[in-house]
């Protein structure tokens, strides 16, 4: 029996086909109190509608008389069918576990309530200059691996992770065949953060509107990049990293990020009196970010109560991303 739709619902009113009489011999004998009477003769009639109406009355679910799959389930006629787990890639921050973390811990949740599959992943994250490529280069595999063409996949970042994602996302998946496959992005504390991008759920803590991440370059927004899978940032007012003012002061912190992001060696010194010239600043001075910078990027690894650090209330993305397994 088809909608007005034209699309399958179930068997019902004036059908005829064998399966029918499977059906009405199944009711009789599961049923017979009040479905005995019912003759296997393979034309869904108005005797077999009003058993299945009962049936479905009895069960709690609505009694259309239709012998729909929700019906099929809870009678036993069927058995139903297990639905896939959606691979669901993470990516840890700096010094990071990559099994310990917001991302990591929203895809655990999920995992839990058998929605989703959860493939954590490793990267060379303990280098400064950053080694993000090398993350770029191991999420590609996985997603190519664990979630061949074709298959939906979610994928969450946290800190240098997020920008790991952010990157994949600028140079894998935006544009490519891949991108329709992709159920969204989730990132907390993120350094590419782009300007006005924050989950609605995270509004309350966020920063000021006009704010971004710490990233000079490889944003989003910067790049004029729209992708068309939802990105959700979670961050925190006052996290350095992925609250970062449009100010002097706040392109001087970046200029820093990025040297220590992104360059491809690291003599303090030398860039960071680059730097100073720039920015017409003493050297000693520019160092002071530097040491600031590479300081709060170590803390994670010794624990820290900072909007970067501290640990996020996960409920709403776990909520989020469960409703794009959906």
């Amino acid at each position: 029996m088809k909608d007005a739709n034209g699309r399958w619902v179930g068997w019902g009113l004036g059908d005829v086909d064998p399966k029918v009489a499977q059906i009405q011999k199944f009711l009789a004998h599961k049923f017979s109190s009040y479905a005995g009477n019912l003759i296997a003769t393979g034309v869904y009639d108005a005797a077999t509608a009003a058993a299945v109406s009962e049936m479905q009355r009895r069960y709690g679910l609505p009694a259309t008389g239709i012998f729909d799959y929700a019906s099929q389930v809870k009678s036993g006629f069927i058995k139903a069918t297990p639905k896939p787990r959606i691979p669901f890639f993470t990516v840890e921050g700096h010094q990071s576990d990559m099994w310990i973390g917001p991302a990591a811990g929203t895809a655990e949740a999920l995992e839990q309530e058998g929605l989703v599959a959860h493939f954590p992943t490793g990267y060379n994250n303990g280098a400064i200059p950053f080694d993000n490529k090398s993350g770029e280069v191991e999420l590609t595999n996985r997603v190519n691996t664990f979630a061949p063409p074709g298959t939906k996949f979610l994928i969450a970042g946290f800190s240098q992770g997020a920008m790991v994602v952010t990157d994949y996302m600028i140079n894998e998946l935006i544009g490519s065949d891949r991108e329709k496959d992709c159920l969204g992005v989730l990132l907390y504390g993120n350094p590419s953060r782009s300007k006005g991008s924050v989950a609605p759920w995270s509004k309350a803590q966020a920063g000021p509107a006009e704010n971004a991440g710490m990233e000079p370059k490889y944003r989003l927004d910067l790049l004029g990049l729209k992708p068309t899978f939802p990105v959700m940032d979670v961050y925190r007012k006052g996290d350095m990293f992925s609250d970062n003012e449009p100010t002097e002061e706040g392109a001087l912190k970046s200029a820093c990020y990025e040297a220590i992001a992104r360059s491809n060696f690291f003599d303090q010194f030398s860039i960071a009196a680059q730097i100073a010239q720039a920015f017409m600043k003493p050297v000693d001075f520019v160092i002071g970010v530097f040491e600031a910078i590479i300081s709060a990027l170590t803390f994670l690894a010794a624990g820290n109560n900072s909007p970067h650090y501290s640990p996020f209330d996960l409920t709403g993305g776990i909520n989020w991303t469960r409703q794009l397994t959906a």
